[in-house]
């Protein structure tokens, strides 16, 4: 149990240093796609990436619950 707690600390805290050295350093980031230009900051960047991992693992567990209800109905 106290690893777990350790371990749990020990990522946030990594966390916290990785955005406060994202804060101290700024940067920028363009995208150039199909005549779009996209300009923001590195740290909107991650943000968003994460934003969009966190909904694609949203939408894969519904999907994964949709796609077993059947069967664990029948297993009911």
């Amino acid at each position: 149990m106290i690893y777990r707690v350790l371990l749990t600390f020990l990522f946030l805290s990594l966390l916290a240093v990785f955005g406060v050295w994202l804060a101290d350093h700024p940067g920028r980031v363009a995208i150039d796609w199909l005549d779009y230009r996209a300009d923001t900051s590195v740290g909107a960047l991650v943000a968003a990436i994460v934003l969009l991992a966190v909904a694609v693992s949203i939408f894969w567990r519904m999907a994964r619950l949709v796609w077993s209800a059947p069967g664990r109905i029948g297993e009911f």
